[in-house]
């Protein structure tokens, strides 16, 4: 077990006191609780675009080819930024004729 020794200005000192007093909890066990909490809030908040884009809504909330993510060159012309013109979007299987030509 280890030992802290904090300094703590009068303000947080009072604050500190005001939350032994309501739960009525010792300083250790105060502290320890509150290093939990702020811990918890540090590994939660820590997700990763991944994270934020689900929380947000952001994922799935826009239609379009299933396959686009793999085939991008196919649906999209990266000079001018806009969809390809010729380009059908392939929607469920992918056929047979093109699942061939993978392998």
């Amino acid at each position: 077990m280890s030992r802290v020794n904090a300094r703590l200005d009068a303000a947080v000192s009072l604050k500190l006191d005001e939350i032994r007093r309501r739960t009525g909890q010792s300083t250790t066990a105060v502290l320890v609780t509150a290093i939990e909490q702020y811990h918890q809030h540090l590994v939660s908040s820590d997700v990763g675009a991944h994270g934020i884009f689900a929380e947000a809504g952001f994922l799935g909330c826009a239609e379009g080819p299933r396959d686009l993510a793999e085939n991008a060159k196919q649906y999209l012309d990266f000079e001018s930024g806009k969809a390809a013109q010729d380009a059908e979007p392939t929607y469920g299987a992918v056929p047979r004729a093109k699942r061939q030509r993978r392998r």
